[in-house]
This record gives C-alpha cells, structure tokens and sequence, in this order.
C-alpha cells in the first residue's frame, strides 16, 4: 500500500530570472493544478505531497502559502539540497516545515560565487550550484539530521545521487549519514 502520490509542481528548474509577476502567475497556475492532483489522490485513498523545488514553491514562505490554499490536503517532501535554489537554509525549512513533512530527500551542492567549470543551476541570487558528494557541500549533514530529529520526523530518507561513481564513494556517504544521525 503506498500511502502518498509525490506530485512536482516546479515548472522551470533553471529560470532563477523570472519577474515577481511571472512567479504570480506560475503559483496560481501551480496551485491549481496541485489542488486537482489532491483531488485525484484522496480518490485512490492517498495524500499528495509537494517537493520544495524550483523558485515558485521552494522556499519556507512559497510552501507555507501553497500549504495554506490546500488546508491539510498536501504534505511536504523536504529536499535538504532543493531549498538552496532559493538562498535559504535546509534546517530552516524543515523545522518551518514541522507537522507537513513526510518525505525527505537527502542531496548536496557546492554553491560557488564564480562560475566552476561545471554545475547544473543558479540560485535567486545566482550563486552557481554544482551537485556534489552528499555531505561535502553547502548542506551540513548533522544540522538537517538534527532539524529532522527536532520535528520529530520519523519517516524514509531518500538519497539523491546526480550520479554514483563507485562503492567507496556510497559507503563515505552511508558513514556521514551514521556519523550525522
């Protein structure tokens, strides 16, 4: 029995650009169309459940106002990578985030002022973000472990690799997470 439908809302992942205007009208949009989602899901019997992603639901603010359009209908999968996209810190918004989250995503970047040679997107202030080793970038481990723990969370951790180089490199992660827990 699978319990929640985890439904992306982020229309665009790498437009860290748009007017406030726009992001207006993408929320409303974006809204809408979560809500129908949560119509579908409470049909099957489960709960929807939004990532924190993008620049038009990321964010503890963003979230919060999609949380309060759907009363408890929509609950919260909280990705420690995800929320650097918009400048804010991982801890932040799970503990803004408590009684909502039943999921977490576990991920890293390296955020860097100067363009590296690769990375993958921007933040709202155009910090360059390049996906990293989980545990070796701008997300502190044992923080968010501690915020999860703060909220009393008890649920699965998914981690999210952009790619997996090798065994070794899977066991550092595993003996972060232990040493974070």
């Amino acid at each position: 029995e699978i319990p929640y439908l985890h439904h992306t809302v982020a229309l665009e992942m790498h437009d860290f650009t748009l007017s406030e205007e726009e992001k207006a009208r993408r929320f409303a949009f974006g809204t809408e169309c979560a809500l129908a989602v949560c119509d579908y899901a409470e049909r099957l019997g489960v709960r929807t459940l939004i990532e924190d992603q993008g620049f038009v639901f990321n964010g503890v603010s963003n979230c919060a106002r999609l949380c309060e359009r759907s009363g408890e209908r929509i609950g919260i999968v909280a990705d420690a990578g995800n929320i650097l996209f918009v400048d804010e810190r991982p801890e932040d918004f799970i503990r803004a985030m408590k009684g909502r989250v039943c999921h977490a995503h576990l991920k890293d970047f390296a955020r860097y002022h100067e363009e590296p040679e690769t990375y993958r997107y921007r933040s709202v202030s155009g910090a360059y973000l390049a996906e990293t080793e989980i545990g070796t970038g701008d997300v502190d481990l044992a923080t968010v472990m501690q915020a999860f723990a703060d909220i009393s969370y008890d649920g699965y951790y998914a981690l999210e690799f952009s790619r997996v180089f090798d065994e070794e490199e899977l066991a550092r992660v595993l003996a972060r997470l232990t040493a974070a827990s």
